[in-house]
């Protein structure tokens, strides 16, 4: 006669042994289909931004260009009529592509996000049809950035002699304009910086300015400036304060 209480310790033990192994089994399983998952989503990332990261530039290069002329007295204002439009050229291109900014940092998006609305609450005295028709100036029939020789001659008079008076000669709308514009430019090239580091094996660092920093905590993105503080750091330090920040 077989003795239970003798043996059931062992089928117990078997029992458990096997829900044990399976749990095992089941969580490697699901530990390699949720890293799989998140490269995938990486690669996309990498991928969108790489679409995009011309247009980046361009719009940056755009943004830059308006800076350095904007206060000058002696440069004609359609020219930084023309960097304005330019802009908003570039960023629709960006929207249409991806819905907005793609880049390795989810904060970074958002404090260019802001950026861009800042830029457009400035001009918030021009609707929508208005920045259609910017876009329109600077466009060709086949959706390329056309030059300004060629933007001069179709350019709306109307449309600029609103932009001249309503914000190059608005002292404050013109200078919070060229100071949005100077952040998102400076935040852009860094960004397109810090995901191009490991093909020129080199790390972008960002001058901050209190401004900036007012600006960021103003608008609850303050954790942002650690990644831009970080960036002047050892790679070790960044390395434990910036873990977990990406995708």
């Amino acid at each position: 006669m077989v003795d239970l209480n003798a043996i059931l310790p062992y089928v117990i033990g078997a029992v458990v042994g096997a829900i044990v192994t399976g749990l095992i089994a089941w969580a490697i399983e699901h530990h390699k289909i949720e890293r799989q998952f998140r490269l995938d989503i990486i690669k996309n990332r990498l991928e969108v931004f790489g679409k995009l990261s011309n247009d980046y530039i361009l719009l940056a290069s755009a943004l830059h260009e308006f800076q350095e002329i904007a206060s000058s007295t002696t440069v004609p204002n359609e020219r930084k009529f023309y960097y304005i439009c330019k802009f908003f050229f570039y960023y629709s291109r960006i929207s249409e592509e991806a819905g907005g900014f793609e880049f390795e940092n989810r904060l970074s998006e958002e404090v260019m996000t802001f950026l861009v609305a800042d830029i457009i609450n400035v001009l918030n005295e021009f609707n929508y049809e208005s920045f259609s028709d910017m876009i329109d100036l600077v466009s060709s029939d086949d959706n390329k950035m056309i030059r300004f020789n060629k933007f001069k001659v179709n350019l709306n008079k109307k449309l600029f002699s609103e932009f001249e008076n309503k914000i190059i000669l608005n002292q404050q709308k013109h200078n919070e304009l060229i100071q949005y514009c100077r952040w998102l430019e400076k935040i852009m090239i860094f960004e397109i910086n810090r995901a191009f580091r490991f093909y020129y094996n080199e790390s972008p660092t960002f001058e901050l300015d209190e401004r900036l920093v007012n600006y960021l905590i103003d608008n609850n993105l303050q954790k942002y400036t650690e990644r831009l503080k970080l960036s002047n750091k050892s790679g070790v330090v960044r390395f434990f304060h910036l873990k977990g920040n990406y995708y």
